[in-house]
């Protein structure tokens, strides 16, 4: 976590110094514990949006989500999953989750699948 906080503060000294920065992050604060994460992520896009600071970044965090209603300039995109069309961008967060596709592919226990699948299913927000 301290070496992304390290390079997180790095990028936005350049931003100060230049306003003609283009911020690209991937899963940015990763190494620390999700609550943390979060609230780091949230306080970065406050910052970011406020400084009017040219940024994408990617991640997983769906509760971010919700931010787009809030920030001015925020706005969320998605990369596809479609093997046709890998690389496109579309508007909107990703409806698709894919985890358990990919605990599949890589072989891990039925049991361990359907323990997540029973997981996901209560977790799934009720209309």
């Amino acid at each position: 976590f301290r070496s992304e906080a390290r390079k997180v503060g790095c990028a936005l000294k350049r931003c100060k110094v230049d306003h003609r920065v283009l911020l690209i992050m991937d899963e940015v604060f990763s190494g620390t514990g999700f609550e943390e994460k979060d609230r780091a992520e949230r306080a970065l896009l406050k910052y970011l949006s406020t400084n009017k600071v040219l940024t994408l970044i990617s991640s997983h965090n769906r509760g971010l989500i919700e931010l787009e209603s809030s920030l001015p300039g925020f706005h969320n995109a998605h990369a596809s999953d479609d093997k046709e069309t890998r690389f496109k961008i579309f508007p909107g967060p990703s409806r698709r989750r894919n985890s358990e596709e990919v605990l599949a592919e890589e072989g891990l226990p039925d049991e361990l699948l359907d323990e997540v699948r029973k997981l996901s299913e209560s977790s799934e927000p009720q209309p």
